[in-house]
C-alpha cells in the first residue's frame, strides 16, 4: 500500500497526454559555416582561420590576449560597397594590466584606411567602434589591422607581452 501511491502518480504523468507532449521547435536557422564570418567571437572554431596575426591562445573559454599589432581578415557585409560599414571590437583593459602601462592607445586600419585611434586610461570593457568608408571595403574580403602604442612586459612565468584582451571583434552592415 506505501508504493501504490507513488506508483500511481508516475504512471499518471506518463500517460497523462500533457505530461510529455513538447511544442515542436522550429528548426534553428542554419549559419553557413562555409563562408568567412563578417562577426568573430574568439570561442567561434571559425575565428582561429581568420585571426591573420597577433593573438594568443584562447582563454576561459572566451577570450584572447593580443600582441602589439594584431590582425583579422573579415568578410564585408553585402552593403558595404554602397553604405560603408562599422568595425566593431569588444575589449577589455585589467587593472592590473593599465597600472604597468597607464594608458593604451589602440589604432586601426582596414584595407590601408586608417580609422580614427582611441586611448584607454581607465580599466574595463569597452567597445571600439568605427565607421569604415565604401571605398575601403571593396572587396568581399577586408584585412584589418589593429596596433597599440605600448604593451605590458611579460612576468614570469608568463613569457608574453600583453596587449588588450579581445573578446569579439567584425563588421556590422550601416
Amino acid at each position: 500500500a506505501q508504493h501504490f501511491f507513488p506508483t500511481v502518480l508516475i504512471a499518471a504523468l506518463v500517460l497523462s497526454p500533457t505530461a510529455c507532449r513538447r511544442k515542436p521547435k522550429a528548426p534553428a536557422e542554419a549559419e553557413d559555416t562555409s563562408r568567412p564570418a563578417m562577426m568573430l567571437a574568439m570561442p567561434d572554431a571559425r575565428t582561429s582561420m581568420q585571426l591573420t596575426h597577433g593573438f594568443y591562445q584562447l582563454e576561459g573559454g572566451a577570450w584572447r590576449w593580443t600582441e602589439k599589432t594584431f590582425g583579422v581578415s573579415l568578410r564585408v557585409p553585402p552593403t558595404a560597397v554602397r553604405n560603408g560599414a562599422r568595425l566593431m571590437m569588444k575589449v577589455t583593459v585589467p587593472r592590473a594590466h593599465l597600472d604597468k602601462v597607464h594608458s593604451l592607445t589602440l589604432s586601426a586600419r582596414v584595407d590601408g584606411v586608417d580609422l580614427t585611434p582611441e586611448t584607454y586610461s581607465r580599466a574595463g570593457e569597452f567597445l571600439y567602434q568605427r565607421d569604415v568608408p565604401a571605398t575601403a571595403l571593396a572587396l568581399d574580403m577586408a584585412t584589418v589591422e589593429f596596433s597599440l602604442d605600448k604593451v605590458a612586459a611579460p612576468v614570469a612565468p608568463d613569457i608574453r607581452e600583453l596587449g588588450i584582451v579581445v573578446t569579439s571583434v567584425g563588421f556590422m552592415a550601416k
